[in-house]
């Protein structure tokens, strides 16, 4: 399997994240610190993690 196309496709959405982010701290957005941009993630990959789990338990 070739991977250099999902590692392409990692280094652009990281790319495109740094970039966003630059945008928004520059706007004044309220994430401009970086504690809640790491809570909101650890919110949502907690969150998808019980759907997954009550996804396989319907099963």
């Amino acid at each position: 399997m070739n991977t250099l196309p999902l590692i392409r496709s990692h280094i652009k959405k990281s790319d495109r994240i740094h970039k966003a982010q630059l945008i928004a701290t520059s706007r004044g957005s309220k994430f401009q610190d970086q504690s809640d941009l790491n809570a909101n993630l650890a919110a949502r990959k907690e969150k998808a993690k019980r759907l997954h789990n009550a996804q396989l338990m319907a099963f």
